[in-house]
């Protein structure tokens, strides 16, 4: 079974067309396929259904991840403002000058 997910739902949808199509022969046969395409039409939908979730839950996975990116380098280039500041205002060499430069560059 080396069918995609789609191909798999494909194939789905495609049995429910050749139940469709061949309802008369299967009929004769002794087999009526009605059930049989009502159930698989069913799961076919909801198949089609839960994909779609995924792909908003991807889509939203996605937007929420370029969020917390964004804030993150936003809080980093005001903590590293910050130590340019208190740097200016202590001088470089000062002891608590030297802790938050190191702090900056790990």
């Amino acid at each position: 079974m080396n069918m995609s997910e789609e191909e798999r739902r494909g194939f789905v949808r495609a049995m429910v067309e050749i139940l469709d199509n061949h309802a008369a022969d299967l009929t004769a046969a002794g087999f009526d396929p009605a059930a049989k395409q009502a159930e698989l039409t069913a799961l076919a939908e909801d198949a089609d259904n839960k994909e779609g979730g995924q792909v908003s839950a991807r889509a939203a996975l996605a937007t929420a991840t370029a969020a917390s990116q964004e804030a993150t380098i936003k809080g980093y280039k005001a903590a590293s403002n910050t130590v340019d500041l208190v740097v200016g205002l202590l001088g470089k060499d000062h002891a608590l000058s030297k802790i938050i430069k190191k702090l900056r560059s790990e």
